[in-house]
């Protein structure tokens, strides 16, 4: 089975003059725009469970290995430059980082 990113890109091509046009901003979606997606929250719930310690913790790369394992997610689409910004958004999971501050573990709150 092949897999495929597919970022989306709004105007970034400007067939009138050929050439490529300045990449449109993708706005960065408000915490209840990003609850409200089903898709995603419901991607994050799992790929968290699936990861997760006996205390709920994930560390955050698995989760977005497990992601994008399952999809072809980016957070850009949704106007976050990495998964940890768009987590620490919605406020219903928490996050944390490790003793060294190396790493972002995530859990979801209301498993708790």
């Amino acid at each position: 089975a092949a897999c495929s990113k597919f970022l989306f890109l709004d105007a970034s091509f400007d067939k009138s003059s050929g050439t490529n046009a300045q990449p449109a901003e993708i706005r960065k979606r408000t915490a209840n725009e990003l609850k409200c997606d089903t898709t995603l929250m419901n991607l994050l719930r799992e790929a968290i469970a699936n990861s997760c310690d006996e205390d709920g913790w994930a560390l955050l790369s698995n989760v977005g290995k497990i992601i994008n394992n399952q999809s072809s997610f980016d957070s850009k689409n949704y106007g976050y430059t990495k998964l940890g910004d768009l987590v620490r958004v919605i406020d219903i999971f928490e996050t944390r980082l490790s003793e060294n501050r190396s790493q972002m573990y995530i859990r979801n709150k209301r498993a708790t």
